[in-house]
């Protein structure tokens, strides 16, 4: 299969009265890692709000094809009406937005939200060259990931 997306980016935060391991719980729902593999690949960078509370920013990113092609798989296979994704995409940049429900994912379950509590997950598609007609066929072969 050609590579159809440069990288994939997931983030998202852990407020005070959230469980760390929780939060990581959730992440792996969408990235199925071992354990120690997780632990390796998730960066933690501690931030603090507006009214002082200590936050935490996990993030992930990768650029690995066959890694990206998983997560996207994982992904699509779980939502319901993916088609309905289409919305998401910025392609004047090429970018693709997605933002789970981060509640949701520690129970198991994948749940688009618009806004709130989230897992936010951009995938970078590729075209060679960068033609917004290329971007839409490649996020529909994307989305259609078998």
């Amino acid at each position: 299969m050609e590579k159809l997306a440069h990288y994939l980016e997931l983030r998202t935060l852990q407020y005070p009265a959230e469980d760390e391991e929780g939060i990581k719980k959730a992440i792996n729902t969408v990235l199925k890692l071992e354990p120690e593999k997780l632990e390796e690949k998730i960066k933690t960078q501690e931030l603090e709000s507006q009214e002082g509370a200590k936050i935490k920013k996990h993030s992930y990113k990768t650029e690995r094809w066959s890694e990206v092609k998983q997560i996207i798989k994982t992904i699509f296979q779980e939502i319901q009406k993916p088609e309905k994704l289409y919305h998401h995409l910025d392609s004047e940049k090429g970018e693709f937005y997605i933002r789970l429900d981060k509640q949701k994912l520690h129970e198991g379950k994948f749940q688009l939200s618009k806004k709130g509590d989230v897992v936010h997950i951009k995938i970078k598609i590729a075209s060679y060259p960068f033609r917004k007609e290329k971007i839409k066929k490649n996020l529909k072969k994307l989305i259609n990931t078998e």
